[in-house]
């Protein structure tokens, strides 16, 4: 079934492209059918000749941008934005009119590209052979996936984590799709199996930590997860990469640090000490694990990343602030109550709470605003 779409795809694949360059002949269409690409999810075939497009594109618009339409101007600020083309800033204005209501680089790759060729199905316009290629497409990337889960199924159920410790959370087809949401074209397949079983694992620390160990245990745990390479050896995590050993080393260390800040949580916890907003967050930014997240999406990439790559996430650029922010809030407003119930530490909500005395929904306000800025840094 696989090769028979592969076969199908690389037919309707030249015709596409053809289309793609004839649309150059005008900008208004060039950018229309690139956006029509992105939404159907099909622009990891043509990346080069789009990245050349859009660099043209962006070279004209001082010439272009007086001539076009509302429509046109929004759907150009948002396309070149997309792709890291940098746009006048009266661009910005015309986008909130027309795209504000329809955040499309927030939502899930496949989840977007599957509702959006249900809705290019119904126009009038349609264009039959585009229609059939997305289809095609979107069938053989899900059986690429469906074949990824079923091998990350099988290696969870050989880690025998759930009849050896019956704490931890089953979630193998969450940390899936958590990798799936990252990166969903199909050449990321080792970076997508390597994410899935790395935030598996650090549900397994993180569940032991929050859930389970006393604290004096923990300590001892805190201690060996320091000093020992075992845990990095076992069930097949580093032969996975054995020609990547810069990789390794440094994700090796990231997990140190994220154990670290699981530590101090578990401390502020068994002591009942809330501590200061920015004492919290400061830790909580380590807890979420965005730099070793980053880390191992890198080991996937065509050619490996090297020294400077990796230094790059720990020197705490904007987008690296903004992006721990966002998670952080998201996860302590949504599930604040429901972990306060099982005992973990303070959240940023109770933190905020404690140290301004406000209500809680005052510091929930506060804190979603935060949130909302540092998503306006990473659009940035």
């Amino acid at each position: 079934e696989f090769q028979f779409y592969t076969t199908q795809i690389q037919q309707l694949k030249e015709e596409v492209k053809r289309m793609l360059i004839v649309s150059t002949k005008d900008v208004a269409k060039n950018i229309g059918f690139i956006d029509l690409l992105c939404r159907l999810g099909v622009t990891y075939h043509f990346e080069t000749e789009i990245e050349i497009q859009l660099k043209n594109i962006s070279c004209a618009l001082p010439r272009q941008s007086d001539n076009d339409d509302l429509y046109t101007a929004s759907t150009l600020f948002r396309v070149l934005r997309q792709h890291g083309h940098q746009v006048p800033r009266f661009f910005g204005m015309l986008s909130l009119c027309s795209n504000s209501s329809m955040p499309f680089h927030k939502g899930l790759p496949r989840i977007e590209a599957r509702q959006y060729i249900s809705f290019y199905e119904e126009e009038e316009s349609v264009n039959g052979t585009l229609l059939e290629f997305a289809k095609l497409d979107f069938n053989r990337v899900k059986l690429l996936h469906k074949q990824e889960l079923s091998i990350l199924s099988r290696w969870w159920r050989d880690t025998n984590f759930m009849e050896q410790l019956p704490y931890v959370r089953d979630r193998i087809v969450e940390a899936y799709f958590w990798a799936n949401a990252f990166l969903s074209e199909p050449q990321y397949e080792f970076s997508r199996i390597m994410l899935a079983k790395y935030i598996a694992m650090i549900s397994v620390v993180d569940d032991t930590y929050d859930a389970y160990a006393k604290f004096e245990e923990l300590i001892h745990f805190t201690q060996a997860m320091e000093s020992s390479h075992k845990y990095f050896q076992r069930n097949n995590l580093r032969d996975d990469w054995k020609r990547k050993t810069l990789s390794a080393d440094f994700v090796k260390e990231e997990f140190k640090i994220l154990v670290r800040s699981y530590h101090t949580e578990a401390e502020w916890s068994n002591s009942r000490h809330v501590p200061p907003f920015e004492e919290y967050m400061r830790n909580r930014k380590s807890s979420n694990g965005t730099t070793l997240i980053l880390a191992l999406a890198f080991t996937g990439m065509e050619e490996v990343a090297g020294i400077k790559e990796y230094e790059w996430p720990r020197s705490n650029p904007r987008i690296i602030e903004a992006a721990n922010l966002v998670i952080c809030v998201m996860n302590d407003i949504s599930g604040h109550q429901d972990e306060q119930k099982r005992g973990d530490c303070a959240s940023s909500v109770e933190c905020y709470m404690k140290e301004h005395q406000v209500s809680k929904e005052q510091a929930v306000e506060v804190i979603k605003k935060m949130g909302a800025n540092a998503a306006k840094d990473i659009n940035n």
